[in-house]
């Protein structure tokens, strides 16, 4: 029951932020994730298809000049296992995670087999500690 409150508490703040971005985002990003998303229908992570959000592995806040390119876009859930949050930013939407690609490969990798929770975990502490250096 508390992770299903935490999930939702989650989205919810992923959805007020997003929100909260859109003033800022070239007019050109609605299409852009558009077609990134049918390119790539599944969170490169777990392979889920609920709650899918474009990660900019350089943030355009950062990197404007990335906001719209197609290779610095990757598809992230905020289904079940709050990839998007987890792999993406380490578990803080503060932070970022360079070695999202990585880890996302291998956390997509060990999806569904028995090291698939423990590929995912691996992938949060790098994030982490990426997030620390």
């Amino acid at each position: 029951m508390i992770a299903k409150i935490t999930h939702a508490l989650r989205l919810a703040s992923s959805r007020r932020r997003e929100a909260k971005k859109e003033a800022e985002r070239d007019p050109r990003w609605p299409a852009v994730r558009d077609a990134h998303l049918r390119r790539h229908p599944r969170c490169g992570a777990c392979g889920g298809i609920a709650e899918l959000q474009v990660h900019h592995v350089e943030p355009f806040h950062l990197r404007p000049d990335l906001e719209l390119e197609p290779t610095n876009l990757e598809t992230l859930c905020m289904g079940g296992p709050d990839c998007h949050l987890l792999l993406g930013h380490g578990g803080s939407f503060q932070y970022r995670n360079p070695l999202v690609r990585r880890h996302a490969a291998a956390a997509l990798r060990a999806a569904g087999g028995p090291g698939a929770d423990a590929a995912m975990g691996l992938a949060r502490e790098e994030a982490r500690e990426s997030r620390r250096r």
